[in-house]
């Protein structure tokens, strides 16, 4: 009876591996995706920050 234990156990110890591996891959993809989207907040920030600096200029070029 134990060899279709060890082949019970070789399948799991296989089926492991390959969901580590995936689940890796998955977090490696998570890390990019969150680095992407802090590039593009600093960026929808600046322009922000650059709308409201030419709303400001405008009001006060015409003395608003």
């Amino acid at each position: 009876m134990s060899e279709p234990d060890n082949f019970i156990l070789t399948l799991l110890r296989e089926i492991r591996a390959e969901m580590k591996e995936g689940f890796e891959r998955v977090d490696r993809k998570l890390v990019e995706h969150d680095l992407r989207f802090e590039g593009l907040d600093k960026k929808i920030e600046s322009l922000k920050q650059a709308m409201h600096g030419e709303s400001v200029l405008g009001r006060y070029a015409s003395g608003v």
